[in-house]
């Protein structure tokens, strides 16, 4: 028993004392060059004395810890990953994680154009671990076993790989602290007049830099953005169920002017608004 403590029952790879696999795979050229595509992956239980420093590979690497914990140092920060946890790395960068006692942990290297872009972004905004994702549990399997046939399917593998970066980009179901939940009332009761964020913040008895910075930090939008997409929403509904002119639906949706207008509808919607109302006219541009 000592033994396979110190050295696991797989030749070679040191505390790894159960494996499935590893079930490697080779995608398409379609598959490499338009999806998310699985390298390999497999289900590890593991004890010390498992390690893995690494400084460099070329793939993306997720992890769900089912049993104990794994530790990690990744980007200049230490944590601890728990049963349900997900940890999403860049292996481009320096990496190490490491046990400390028994784990059991399912782990899928993979690439994909999106997948620099994903990591990036949620990296910026939750990190690499994130806690509690009990929802990717069959998404995990589902991977490792189609991995485990003979002929993956691409498709498939893209698809659910997908599914568990989505998961990871939901943000947390929080409650809105009470500044920002008057902010937004206040927005949504006052967006047709010439409100202003100066407005806004002082309604809130917050100075305009720090009611910025906290309504973004809540929401992951600035109050601005946040003001013309209520406006813009309105707008399209207007655009669809009335008759009002461009110029009466600008103003009664409160921007400053119908250019105004047009120049925010067509950055959201890379259409003008009269293109847009036309679209859903029967037959489209036909007359």
């Amino acid at each position: 028993m000592e033994k396979i403590h110190q050295e696991g029952i797989i030749p070679g790879e040191r505390g790894i004392i159960q494996k499935k696999g590893v079930f490697f795979h080779t995608p398409s050229p379609f598959a490499r060059a338009n999806l998310f595509y699985a390298l390999w992956g497999d289900e590890y239980v593991c004890d010390v004395p498992y390690c893995i420093n690494r400084e460099y590979l070329n793939a993306f690497l997720l992890f769900r810890i089912n049993e104990g914990s794994l530790y990690f140092e990744y980007r200049g920060r230490s944590f601890e990953a728990k049963a349900g946890d997900v940890v999403f790395l860049d292996c481009k960068i320096h990496h190490h994680y490491w046990a400390k006692r028994r784990v059991r942990f399912e782990y899928i290297h993979f690439r994909g154009n999106a997948a620099q872009a994903y990591c990036d972004m949620l990296h910026e905004k939750f990190g690499a671990h994130f806690p509690g994702k009990i929802e990717t549990s069959f998404l995990f399997r589902y991977i490792l076993s189609e991995l485990a046939l003979q002929v993956p399917n691409d498709h498939k593998l893209s698809f659910l790989l997908h599914n568990i970066i989505s998961i990871l980009a939901l943000p947390e179901n929080k409650t809105f602290s009470p500044c920002v939940v008057s902010a937004q009332q206040y927005i949504h009761n006052h967006f047709r007049e010439p409100v202003t964020v100066a407005d806004i913040a002082e309604f809130v008895s917050m100075s305009q830099y720090h009611f910025s910075r906290v309504f973004k930090n809540e929401t992951l939008m600035a109050p601005h953005t946040y003001l013309v997409n209520i406006r813009l929403k309105q707008a399209k509904m207007l655009l669809l169920e009335t008759n009002e002119t461009i110029e009466q639906i600008a103003l009664s949706c409160g921007f400053n002017s119908p250019s105004h207008f047009i120049r925010a509808f067509k950055k959201e919607m890379e259409v003008t608004p009269a293109t847009f109302r036309k679209l859903f006219l029967p037959g489209g541009f036909e007359k």
